[in-house]
């Protein structure tokens, strides 16, 4: 028999078949990019297309499991919402004109080192 710990998400006690996460780095191809205002407009399509979505994720996850579980669809909208975190992301792609997806992996490893950073345990846990 296979034993799995981890941290609970949902209170209660769950049935059902086991799907096991294995984080698998995944590669950002790192490209230049020939005009950083076609590629900011891809950014902020992929951008709102991804707030709408999460919306609706979330409302299904209010009907289906309440507010506490659904909540951290509204906060990965926050994020995306945050102007600090898109101005990172814009001015990466105008000032080293690369492409959006590798503007967005070095603004959240900026963002977690200065969360890390931080001497508040409860905000470096964030």
């Amino acid at each position: 028999m296979i034993t799995i710990t981890g941290k609970p998400v949902c209170s209660g006690v769950a049935f059902g078949p086991v799907f096991v996460f294995s984080r698998e780095e995944s590669t950002i191809k790192r490209h230049h990019i020939e005009s950083s205002d076609d590629e900011i407009a891809r950014f902020e399509s992929a951008r709102q297309q991804t707030i709408s979505e999460l919306a609706m994720l979330y409302d299904k996850a209010l009907a289906e499991v309440g507010e506490a579980n659904a909540m951290i669809f509204q906060i990965h909208q926050m994020m995306l919402d945050d102007l600090d975190y898109i101005e990172s992301i814009k001015n990466i792609i105008t000032d080293q004109l690369i492409n959006a997806e590798t503007a967005v992996a070095q603004t959240c490893d900026n963002f977690v080192q200065m969360f890390r950073a931080m001497d508040d345990p409860y905000m470096r846990e964030r």
